[in-house]
C-alpha cells in the first residue's frame, strides 16, 4: 500500500510578488484602469513613503488601496499606520490582502 500525500505539502506557496502580479491582472480583467502598484525597484521606493499600500486602484467611484502579503507576511509598523490612517478617510476602500482570500477579492474587485 502507498502512503496518500497531502496535496497542501506539496504545493509551494505564493511569493507577495507572484500574488501581487496575480491581484493586477485581476485588477485589469475587472475594468480597473487607473492602477498604480509597487514592485521591488529601488529607484520608485525611494519616490515613495515608507510603508504605503502595494496597491492604489481608481474606478470611479471607487479608491482602493491594497496592501499585498503572502500567507504569513507581516505588516510593518508603517503599514500598520498607513492602514489605520487610509481607514479614517471616507470613501477609501482599504485591504490587506493574502492569497487564502482569493475569493473575496475577486468579489471586491468585480462590485460595482
Amino acid at each position: 500500500m502507498t502512503d496518500l500525500v497531502d496535496p497542501a505539502s506539496v504545493i509551494k506557496p505564493l511569493t507577495e510578488k507572484e500574488f501581487l502580479a496575480q491581484v493586477l491582472e485581476l485588477l485589469t480583467l475587472n475594468g480597473w484602469l487607473l492602477v498604480d502598484h509597487q514592485f521591488e525597484q529601488a529607484h520608485y521606493a525611494k519616490r515613495t513613503s515608507k510603508g504605503r499600500p502595494d496597491i492604489l486602484a481608481i474606478r470611479a467611484p471607487r479608491v482602493l488601496f491594497a496592501e499585498i502579503k503572502s500567507e504569513k507576511g507581516k505588516l510593518s509598523p508603517h503599514q500598520k499606520l498607513w492602514l489605520m490612517e487610509l481607514e479614517q478617510c471616507p470613501g477609501v476602500e482599504v485591504y490587506c490582502w493574502r492569497p487564502s482570500m482569493w475569493d473575496d477579492i475577486v468579489r471586491v474587485l468585480q462590485g460595482a
